[in-house]
């Protein structure tokens, strides 16, 4: 083990996978982990909450019944920073469990396309 980062994503990796569990049928191919999905799922939640509420401060007079969703103005510019910081926390995470499926390797051939082919059993090498 490394950092304490690479700790904790440990941790939550093993925690998610505990709780929810993708059920991967005979013939079909596991897209992505319980994991992944949660991460992906707050990176879009914290990008339109930061989308939202920067709307009813940037454009107030166009966007003004962004900001009541928020509890008014003064707190819409309160949060909309801490969501900002959660969809770059949250960013982040899912940048580093998705940078080990997107390695190539020295033959050129992305590693899951590689796993794709062993999945499905066709012989050739797919271009991606």
């Amino acid at each position: 083990m490394g950092t304490a980062v690479e700790r904790f994503d440990d941790k939550a990796r093993e925690t998610f996978e505990s709780v929810g569990r993708t059920e991967v049928f005979p013939g079909e191919l596991l897209r992505h982990k319980v994991y992944t999905r949660f991460l992906h799922w707050m990176v879009a939640l914290f990008f339109f909450l930061a989308l939202f509420s920067g709307f009813g401060i940037y454009l107030p007079w166009l966007f003004r019944w962004f900001t009541p969703i928020f509890g008014g103005g003064a707190l819409s510019r309160v949060m909309h920073p801490w969501f900002g910081l959660a969809f770059v926390f949250f960013f982040r995470a899912a940048d580093a469990e998705l940078a080990d499926s997107h390695e190539v390797d020295p033959g050129g051939l992305p590693l899951d396309a590689q796993h794709q082919e062993r999945c499905d059993g066709s012989g050739e090498a797919r271009a991606t």
